[in-house]
């Protein structure tokens, strides 16, 4: 995961310090965040507003990642690490079952977490031909954690509501009603749109981040805003010793 670690993705993915091992494991140490992660911040729903800006900095770094040929294959609340939520900062996190795809390979694992599994990891996308799946799977998951962040409820509570979707090749309108915000039509068009059942009809990062529900949502943290010096976010340390 070099790719992710450049000086100039520092605003976007939890930032690996270091390593070590011993006969029996590896240790990694990361990025500590004070604040955690989303789980910890849904005992309610969160403003439109900052979902929004959660929604535009998480596709800002898949656009990173698909562009690289990576798939992270496990977005949820849990992956996404919260620098502060007020300004909204938030990382992409936890690359342990993320790939990159070169070469001969391929996604084909069944690598998920349950609620936010795409119908193709799971051998369920009624118009699959063959186990290989893209990083698209992504996008449904994030389609899934936008509900989530919106109403604090999931949009999928298990494998048995997706197959559900599946099959019937319906929607569950129903929960959309769940959503009410300033904007509701233009987040439930977004969330319908990423949570596609045929993999092919879901946008690219770049394609989600241009909607019209992320218009006018600035690209970036502003790290001035922070009290961080620009220079330590997109530059790289110098010898701390």
């Amino acid at each position: 995961m070099a790719i992710l670690s450049k000086s100039e993705h520092r605003s976007l993915f939890v930032e690996l310090l270091g390593w070590f091992e011993n006969k029996d494991r590896l240790f990694i140490a990361m990025e500590y965040f004070e604040q955690g992660d989303l789980r910890k911040h849904l005992d309610k729903p969160l403003g439109e507003e900052v979902v929004q800006k959660i929604t535009k900095q998480v596709l800002n770094g898949l656009q990173v990642m698909h562009g690289n040929n990576i798939a992270h294959r496990c977005i949820k609340p849990e992956d996404i690490f919260v620098v502060s939520m007020s300004p909204v900062w938030v990382k992409l996190g936890d690359f342990g079952i993320s790939k990159h795809v070169h070469g001969d390979t391929a996604l084909r694992s069944q690598v998920y977490t349950e609620c936010y599994a795409a119908p193709e990891v799971l051998d369920l996308d009624p118009n699959g031909e063959s186990s290989v799946y893209t990083n698209a799977v992504d996008i449904w998951a994030l389609g899934c954690v936008v509900y989530e962040l919106l109403t604090a409820e999931k949009l999928f509570g298990s494998l048995i509501q997706i197959m559900g979707y599946c099959y019937m090749e319906t929607f569950p309108e129903q929960k959309l009603g769940r959503v009410t915000t300033p904007t509701s039509d233009a987040v439930k068009s977004f969330i319908r749109h990423l949570v596609v059942l045929n993999s092919n009809g879901r946008p690219s990062a770049a394609e989600a981040a241009d909607d019209i529900w992320l218009e006018y949502v600035r690209d970036y943290p502003e790290p001035s805003r922070f009290n961080v010096p620009l220079a330590e976010i997109h530059e790289p340390r110098g010898d701390q010793s």
